[in-house]
């Protein structure tokens, strides 16, 4: 990334446009976002369709183009320096997230966890709020 943006690794719109993306395929919800912010961006970068956050990882570290990831596929590469995350507006973007439960079943004690967990971080807004907690 820096032989292609410089040290501040905060590149034009002209700079993102002119690489490849690397992009998960039709139907992935990585790859709408990467496409949403390509349409927000006003740019016609060449793509190219990988199957896997790995692959993708692996080709963003060969030089071969830029992706849009997840923070936490790509943690371990930040931390050690494999990959740098660009500053690229309007990123990050947050997505809407289902959690679905088994109708007509209590809840286990997992799942009864993870939403309170959720619930906690203060990351999370049930809409509605959910049911599966007694509350």
């Amino acid at each position: 990334a820096h032989q292609w943006f410089g040290p501040t690794l905060e590149p034009t719109i002209d700079q993102v446009g002119a690489v490849t993306w690397l992009v998960r395929e039709p139907g992935s919800g990585t790859r709408a976002s990467a496409e949403e912010l390509i349409s927000e961006l006003a740019i016609t970068p060449p793509t190219l369709a990988v199957g896997s956050n790995l692959a993708m990882k692996r080709l963003v570290e060969l030089g071969l183009g830029i992706a849009v990831i997840s923070t936490e596929s790509v943690a371990h590469e930040l931390e050690t320096g494999e990959l740098v995350s660009l500053n690229v507006p309007p990123l990050p973007q947050r997505r809407s997230w289902c959690l679905g439960v088994r109708s007509g079943e209590p809840p286990t004690s997992a799942i009864i966890d993870l939403t309170r967990y959720l619930q906690a971080s203060g990351e999370v807004d049930f809409t509605p709020q959910p049911h599966i907690l007694g509350d």
